[in-house]
């Protein structure tokens, strides 16, 4: 998984992002998680993860400039940013890369859970997979202090999403799959309720807002 230098950045040329384009516009639809933000334009934007990865196409084709975050626990000459998006880490580095955001600011992680799909699977690499849990990243959050963690199922993955659900609501849950009434809405209804939904989402992101003192 390539990983770039602590410190570097990429400052994208304007005529690379032209909206009526539609490679640009297939890579931006890579970013609808960013409606679930307070400012959709991301601001300033820090990347943790590999360099080859839609995401990262996506965000460099949208961004004005993304820097790109190395191994090292403090933040980069003292930058904070206002969005830090992360790609195929472990939850146990979740409370250093938070470190990287200001208070205010959000860190958006994405995630691959125990059961995924062979298509899903095979587009990620089995050499680059980081399985974990909703429950884990949660886990792995609770002592950081001024933080405000949501998590997202992203249906059916990550480049090919329909539907955002948010996975603390069994009710949000149930109808975003067919409504109560129908029966895959109510399995999912049901497995929530029994904490056994966790284990069923194949991709799942968190969003972890950093309260401001």
């Amino acid at each position: 998984m390539p990983l770039a230098t602590p410190d570097a950045s990429i400052v994208v040329p304007e005529k690379s992002k032209r909206r009526d384009d539609p490679e640009t516009f297939r890579a931006v639809r890579r970013l609808d998680w960013r409606f679930l933000l307070p400012h959709p334009s991301l601001g300033r934007v820090a990347y943790w993860g590999p360099t080859d990865d839609s995401l990262f196409v996506a965000l460099s084709t949208f961004c004005d400039q993304v820097t790109i975050l190395g191994r090292q626990r403090n933040p980069v000459n003292g930058t904070l940013f206002d969005t830090v998006v992360v790609r195929l880490a472990s939850p146990s580095q979740l409370p250093t890369l938070l470190s990287h955001v200001q208070p205010g600011g959000v860190l958006y992680a994405e995630w691959y859970g125990r059961l995924l799909p062979p298509r899903v699977r095979r587009e990620v690499g089995d050499k680059r997979m980081v399985s974990t849990s909703p429950r884990a990243v949660t886990r792995a959050l609770a002592a950081c202090e001024g933080a405000d963690v949501h998590l997202y199922w992203h249906w059916p993955s990550f480049t090919a999403c329909t539907r955002i659900i948010p996975l603390g609501d069994g009710l949000a849950l149930a109808y975003a799959l067919g409504g109560p009434q129908c029966w895959l809405g109510a399995v999912a209804q049901w497995l929530w309720q029994w904490r056994f939904s966790s284990f069923l989402v194949p991709c799942f992101s968190s969003v972890v807002w950093r309260r401001v003192d």
